[in-house]
């Protein structure tokens, strides 16, 4: 929205399965500019509720977040706007990066052991490694935390990257875990690197998993997520029981939205 404002633009572009929209659209209500969103029409009504609240014009698409984030791209192309599609505005990422600045000052200037995120397009996970090491190369911390991506079963593009080598797009990313279901995500290279020299890993989590991870966190610790927020919770345990993270490891979870 400052860029908007800096550029005198009056209008904000976006494709989004509903959370990037959706507060895309409040800060469009706020700040007296218009909100285009470009959405799968199979988004949760929850989400399409508050865009249109907000007042937002909302464009459902018959496909996929990737169609919706090609025609998004092709509209403002033509018709102008600023686009801040996820990993297509550079800014995006240097919002991300914001997390992992709280994260370590609310841990005391400490950077924790490790830090799991969701991913879909990788933008967030990026960003928080920028953060990290931001704050490595300023002198505040003297390590980075290993960085963790869970990716749902069906929507695994860069875990395969991560772990072979190699990229293909996911075939059929359709899970219940909707802000992570991408097939060509947009921000794959950088996030592989983010995960690999940060001395981290990724993994996947099935729609099951997902769903005990966020009967988890409500019941355990008060938290009623959203189930792609909620992946990071149906990781713990396989990483735990792995080896991968220790019981003295200081570990947080990213958690993304709200049930």
């Amino acid at each position: 929205m400052a860029e908007a404002n800096r550029l005198g633009e009056p209008a904000i572009v976006t494709a989004s399965t509903g959370n990037a929209a959706s507060a895309l659209a409040a800060v469009c209500a706020a700040a007296g500019r218009q909100a285009i969103i470009f959405v799968p029409a199979a988004a949760p009504r929850a989400k399409l509720v508050q865009m249109l609240r907000h007042g937002a014009r909302v464009i459902p698409i018959k496909g996929t977040y990737d169609d919706a984030f090609r025609l998004s791209l092709e509209y403002t192309a033509k018709y102008g706007g600023l686009n801040r599609n996820t990993a297509y505005h550079p800014l995006t990422i240097e919002g991300k990066k914001t997390v992992g600045l709280e994260i370590c000052q609310q841990n005391g200037w400490k950077a924790p052991d490790a830090v799991i995120v969701p991913v879909g397009d990788g933008v967030i996970i990026t960003g928080v490694s920028k953060a990290f090491g931001d704050l490595q190369a300023a002198g505040v911390i003297s390590s980075v935390p290993r960085l963790i991506a869970v990716q749902a079963e069906r929507s695994d593009a860069i875990h395969r990257y991560v772990t072979t080598g190699r990229y293909a797009n996911a075939r059929n990313p359709v899970t219940i875990a909707d802000s992570i279901s991408v097939s060509v995500p947009s921000n794959a290279r950088l996030a592989r690197i983010a995960i690999l020299d940060s001395g981290g890993c990724s993994l996947t989590v099935t729609d099951d998993e997902i769903l005990e991870g966020q009967r988890l966190l409500a019941e355990k610790a008060g938290i009623f997520a959203e189930p792609a927020a909620s992946a990071t919770a149906a990781a713990l345990s396989k990483l735990r029981d792995g080896g991968i993270l220790g019981r003295r490891d200081q570990v947080v979870l990213l958690v993304t939205g709200h049930g």
